[in-house]
């Protein structure tokens, strides 16, 4: 419910918040682990393309991101697995990380169809939209620049109509 305002060249812009990843945020500046937090949220929802696309957001530590959550019945449809995301984008050199399942050419095809292309590495293990792809997500991978990143947030679409 809260609402961060900010003036940018004269123009006034306004960030609805709806997740609750830095409540505090209007009171203070933010703390380590909540600028991972919008970091992650912030890489989840960047798309090469500009363009809207439907996805459940998602994170394996609900209980330190409330507005985060784990499967639900609406999210049933969002099957298909997207990666999660993490990194610090506050931080002096910004860190941009991806890990997520190893997509082969028909799923590749898919995750372009759908406009969603940060979590597609290329030969080099960096995605279109310049993230890291460090592999599977498990404990190792989540570590990077010495931190255990446990702010994640992943994303699942809804798979095509079979037909």
């Amino acid at each position: 419910g809260m609402v961060l305002t900010a003036e940018h060249q004269g123009e006034r812009l306004e960030f609805p918040g709806g997740l609750g990843l830095a409540p505090a945020w209007h009171q203070r500046a933010l703390n380590s682990a909540e600028q991972r937090w919008l970091s992650a949220c912030l890489l989840a929802r960047t798309n090469f393309f500009g363009v809207p696309v439907q996805l459940s957001m998602r994170s394996d530590f609900p209980s330190q991101a409330p507005g985060l959550h784990e499967l639900t019945d609406a999210d049933a449809p969002y099957t298909l697995e997207e990666g999660a995301f993490f990194g610090n984008l506050f931080s002096p050199k910004p860190t941009r990380y991806v890990c997520g399942p190893q997509h082969d050419a028909q799923k590749r095809a898919l995750f372009e169809a759908k406009k969603r292309l940060c979590a597609l590495p290329n030969e080099r293990g960096i995605s279109a939209c310049g993230m890291v792809y460090v592999g599977e997500c498990n404990t190792a991978n989540l570590q990077q620049d010495g931190i255990n990143y446990r702010e994640t947030v992943s994303i699942f679409l809804e798979p095509p109509a079979e037909k």
